[in-house]
């Protein structure tokens, strides 16, 4: 596998560090003194957001190269002057590799003794995480990145985790490549790693998380997610036909009060046909699209317009 095993070792040890060690001024720490479910953000400050990622190995690097107001958006992160929030899902190409799905799984079913399709995907995958994983080391207060569904290396069944299977068994086959080539202790770690993830970003009038919450959550709850499993779910599974009617709204008020003008709850997870899905009667606005690269600036300074403020990342110049 052409990626630096040791260094990815080293990300994924400190990272887990990081995310333990966060402060409670912005992720406030739960009944036990571990850092909760929720991350509060600068509400002075654009906040960018990123929909899924599914192993996009150059949608962050194109995005900090991003010009926002004659900056980078990488040194505005290095001068505390904007925030990055990713609402999850970084391994596992989709529609892109449904066919390289389709090759690994015979190469799974051979016990990867030759598995160049498989690798591929693995590489593409861990380049992924370790650009996430060193930003949020470098940045920690002003890069975050919120467990999916796809963040479930055990491929468990419980904690509010389901086996994941689309294409073809990826989160069987996931599991089963990494403890071969890296190892169950790698597994180990990276599974904890996940584990110490955050579930949902509160902004000033905007809410992030993986998926649209399936029915109403109290804080203390999202806070609390190691208890509640099916919080954990409840955030990261849920489809738009199985969503409480209501439930958006009902949580808006409960994360950020009532009292304010618009808000907006901002989620990934349920595929869209364009840059954007926009379910007015829920104020929920959905941003994830495998074919393409949108991402969401939200600027303390003037009112959200998703027309204006949802674009596509450009890739970088040579």
């Amino acid at each position: 596998m052409n990626i630096d095993q040791e260094k990815l070792r080293f990300l994924v040890s400190e990272v887990r560090k990081v995310l333990e060690q966060e402060k409670a001024t912005w992720r406030p720490l739960d009944a036990s003194g571990k850092p909760g479910g929720v991350i509060l953000l600068r509400t002075d400050i654009p906040t960018f957001i990123v929909p899924d990622l599914h192993g996009r190995q150059e949608f962050l690097p194109d995005l900090l190269s991003y010009v926002y107001q004659g900056r980078k958006v990488q040194s505005l992160l290095e001068q505390k002057q904007a925030q990055v929030v990713c609402v999850g899902d970084g391994m596992h190409g989709e529609l892109r590799a449904a066919a390289r799905w389709r090759v690994a799984y015979e190469e799974y079913q051979n016990d990867f003794v030759d598995c160049p399709a498989m690798t591929e995907e693995m590489e593409e995958n861990f380049q992924t995480m370790a650009k996430i994983m060193e930003l949020k080391i470098k940045y920690p207060q002003y890069f975050h990145f919120l467990k999916g569904n796809h963040e479930n290396i055990f491929d468990e069944n419980s904690n509010g985790n389901h086996s994941f299977a689309k294409f073809a068994a990826e989160g069987m086959m996931t599991r089963a490549f990494v403890e071969k080539f890296l190892g169950k202790d790698f597994l180990s770690i990276y599974g904890s790693f996940e584990k110490e993830l955050p579930l949902l970003a509160r902004g000033r009038d905007f809410v992030i998380s993986h998926a649209r919450p399936r029915q109403v959550y109290s804080l203390q709850n999202i806070i609390n997610h190691r208890q509640y499993p099916e919080v954990v779910e409840g955030l990261t599974w849920t489809r738009d036909n199985l969503a409480e009617t209501g439930a958006v709204k009902r949580m808006l008020e409960i994360v950020l009060g009532t009292g304010l003008g618009e808000k907006y709850w901002f989620a990934g997870h349920c595929p869209i046909s364009g840059l954007y899905n926009f379910v007015e009667r829920e104020s929920l606005i959905q941003i994830h699209n495998p074919k393409y690269r949108p991402f969401v600036i939200v600027d303390p300074t003037f009112p959200f317009n998703p027309e204006k403020h949802i674009l596509l990342v450009p890739k970088r110049r040579a």
